[in-house]
């Protein structure tokens, strides 16, 4: 029998390495040289045709979104800047015109000639006077025939440069000459007749004449609205005698039967000492003429007194009040008002009132020293009025709105009342 195509027998085969597949791999052995090198090239050209594939693709850049995110947020801010601009410039040509015309009924003076300006060569930079003229417009019982005197004048400074506000008040009876053809020559009258023969233009004209000073602007109310402004700042306290109590309530009753009001009662005043005013109380103690205040002025004199301390009160209120309040006040009184300031002016001069260091004074004119004789002068057969120096009231109210030199004690009340 041929043999020789057999295979011969294992046995006797010792240490003989075991022959192994080259085409597949050592599933328990963990070194890289055991691996199919076919499944290795395979990986290799996926990876490689995947690179490929990327580097064909256009690179994204960096921080894309972010990019695309920032300037959508300066292109809404863009947008925005723009429409506060195209406003910005809507106000100033249209709204502000709107609101002089609509709003405030802004009524502008006549040039400085009209108004005899004076420059009185003093530095009046950042000091802004103002004339303020209260009407008394009752045309029942004795004041029908009141016509439109101004029973109040006051000049309001606007004091930026000494950081203050000043009133000084003008008394009514003070005996001057009128530059009008209503008016008789060589005739005097009292002061605040001038707003009745020519409204506004020609009580300033007067003040201006008088006083040497460069009021530009106005501005008036009646008494009968004056109670709104003051409920338009939650009233106001003042401190008052028994005997002008009485006469305050007098004057209640009197303009609740005007304004026809029947529960007379719940405006009066029941106690003296400090009360809480509202318009109607306020408005009547401002009135109050003939028992002596507090500090026991008398007559006209103390009248005016009264009158300076609800401004000065007013104003107080005004001060503590936030820059929101503050225009949320302005526009409701600005419909109470008649003036001759625009809405840049009342800008511009309100920014005082924001102010924390501000101060508030007052002056009355004539003081004791600038009457002349008795003080007094027949001007018709039955009225009498104010004889004054009006040199000597000229210099001292100069002195005090642009000098900021306080008239003597007689004359002068800064923050007494407090």
């Amino acid at each position: 029998m041929d043999t020789s195509n057999r295979r011969p027998p294992d046995r006797g085969r010792i240490n003989q390495p075991e022959s192994r597949d080259i085409y597949s791999q050592d599933r328990g052995g963990n070194n890289s040289d055991d691996r199919d090198i076919y499944t290795k090239n395979r990986q290799s050209i996926s990876i490689e045709s995947l690179a490929a594939e990327a580097a064909r693709r256009p690179a994204a850049p960096r921080g894309k979104k972010k990019k695309k995110k920032r300037h959508l947020g300066l292109k809404i801010l863009a947008v925005f800047l723009l429409l506060i601009l195209f406003g910005w410039l809507a106000f100033e040509i249209w709204g502000k015109n709107w609101i002089n015309e609509n709003v405030l009924g802004t009524r502008s003076f006549p040039d400085d000639e009209q108004i005899a300006v004076m420059e009185s060569g003093r530095d009046a930079e950042g000091i802004t006077n103002i004339a303020l003229f209260g009407l008394d417009t009752r045309s029942s019982g004795i004041y029908a025939d009141a016509g439109s005197r101004s029973d109040s004048i006051m000049i309001l400074s606007v004091d930026k440069t000494h950081h203050k506000i000043k009133i000084s008040s003008i008394m009514r009876d003070c005996a001057v000459y009128i530059d009008s053809s209503k008016a008789r020559s060589n005739q005097l009258y009292k002061i605040n007749a001038a707003y009745n023969f020519g409204g506004p233009e020609l009580a300033v004209k007067t003040l201006n004449k008088q006083l040497g000073l460069n009021i530009r602007e106005y501005a008036t109310v009646d008494f009968e609205n004056m109670q709104y402004i003051i409920d338009a700042v939650d009233g106001i306290d003042i401190e008052i005698t028994e005997l002008e109590r009485v006469h305050m309530n007098g004057s209640i009753k009197e303009q609740c039967d005007l304004l026809g009001i029947k529960d007379v009662a719940s405006y009066q005043v029941t106690e003296s000492g400090t009360v809480h005013m509202n318009g109607m109380q306020a408005v009547a103690f401002a009135r109050i003429r003939y028992v002596p205040t507090v500090n026991g002025t008398s007559n006209d004199f103390g009248r005016t007194e009264r009158q300076r301390l609800v401004m000065e009160k007013l104003f107080q209120k005004a001060t503590n009040l936030d820059s929101l309040h503050l225009l949320g006040l302005g526009t409701k009184l600005v419909k109470y008002v008649e003036t001759s300031l625009d809405i840049d002016n009342i800008l511009s001069l309100s920014g005082i009132l924001l102010r924390g260091d501000i101060s508030f004074v007052q002056a009355r004119y004539p003081r004791d020293e600038d009457l002349v004789g008795t003080g007094n002068i027949w001007i018709s057969d039955d009225e009498v009025a104010l004889n004054v120096d009006w040199d000597s009231i000229r210099e001292s109210i100069q002195n005090f709105i642009y000098d900021d030199i306080s008239p003597d004690a007689s004359g002068l009340s800064e923050d007494e009342d407090d």
